[in-house]
């Protein structure tokens, strides 16, 4: 499926980075949120390339029952340029049956 450039592709199972893209953010995460996540699962992505890679990411956080997720936008720099992470934005609280989507 072809996507407009800077767009997000579908969205895909998970790659190792993706956990360790989660585990990095993670406070940054808990911080924005004002909120403690006793879990913090990586269920499901999307990315899209620009000059680095932006991913939405839902992820599992175990509140509220067995269906409480949050959704997160990270852009991740090229390595050229320091490869850093940044959280550009969250939803939540979100369940696992809310589809990914840009925001």
């Amino acid at each position: 499926m072809s996507r407009p450039v800077g767009g997000y592709g579908d969205i895909t199972s998970l790659y190792p980075e993706i956990h360790s893209i989660c585990e990095k953010i993670k406070a940054d995460v808990e911080k924005k949120a004002e909120q403690k996540f006793p879990t913090f699962i990586p269920i499901s992505f999307m990315q899209g390339i620009v000059a680095g890679i932006n991913y939405i990411i839902k992820i599992y956080v175990g509140l509220a029952g067995e269906d409480e997720c949050i959704h997160v936008k990270v852009f991740q720099a090229l390595a050229c340029n320091g490869g850093k992470l940044t959280l550009n934005g969250h939803q939540y609280p979100k369940t696992k049956a809310d589809i990914l989507k840009s925001f």
